[in-house]
């Protein structure tokens, strides 16, 4: 298994373990993207977000959590692919 699918791998059942919402939606933007569709892709993509969580019934995080819980699943993550 090389280094990207072994880092993909762990995502995946880090965040499964973890309960946090899986990243599938995951698309590099084309380079001749002007920063206002960026925005709109972006803004497209919270509200899918925000749509998962209703499905969910789980209560949206505050950015201070999502940001504790990213940095955990990053440690996590760099600790097995290492």
């Amino acid at each position: 298994m090389d280094l990207t699918e072994k880092t993909v791998d762990a995502d995946i059942r880090l965040r499964e373990d973890m309960q946090m919402q899986l990243k599938d939606d995951f698309e590099v933007p084309s380079d001749d993207l002007t920063e206002e569709e960026l925005a709109e892709l972006h803004a497209q993509k919270n509200i899918r977000r925000q749509e998962n969580i209703k499905k969910n019934k789980k209560k949206a995080k505050t950015e201070e959590e999502e940001a504790a819980e990213c940095a955990e699943l990053k440690n996590k993550v760099a600790d097995i692919v290492s």
